[in-house]
């Protein structure tokens, strides 16, 4: 079936990964019946606080440029508290360096975020892949070693 050889791929991504798979049959009252779940093993709830100091984090360090290369050298790149997290927690497993950050925007952009009819004006998903591909390639040319 479709669903098995989904859940076989993915079993096999998991396990490279140290991932735990909870698949489409099994009971989980947080996984809806045609999806698969992956599980980040001994992943503590709360997450690691992510380095900031950009003398120290070279990714930080590019993060913050990035951000003054498109927004202006006036602009404060500062670490802040996020109350969400609830996609930020499961790669904490996979590097210590992972920033919560949402490119562009407004606040009047912000008012239509996670409502019945979240949507987004089209300067603001411009200016968010305009940041993101030139993040990727900032840290593409990065030597991280």
């Amino acid at each position: 079936s479709t669903k098995e050889k989904t859940y076989n791929v993915v079993r096999d991504v998991a396990k490279r990964h140290g991932l735990k798979v909870i698949k489409f049959d099994d009971t989980d009252p947080e996984t809806p019946d045609n999806s698969i779940r992956l599980y980040a093993g001994g992943l503590d709830q709360t997450p690691q606080i992510s380095p900031s100091d950009p003398n120290r984090s070279l990714p930080f360090s590019i993060l913050a440029g990035t951000v003054k290369a498109l927004y202006g050298e006036s602009v404060i790149v500062a670490p802040v508290m996020t109350p969400g997290n609830t996609d930020a927690k499961w790669y904490s497993n996979v590097s210590k360096n992972v920033y919560r950050y949402s490119a562009g925007g407004s606040i009047a952009d912000s008012a239509n975020m996670h409502t019945v009819n979240e949507k987004m004006s089209v300067e603001r998903h411009a200016d968010g892949v305009r940041w993101f591909s030139t993040f990727i390639r900032n840290m593409d040319e990065a030597d991280l070693d």
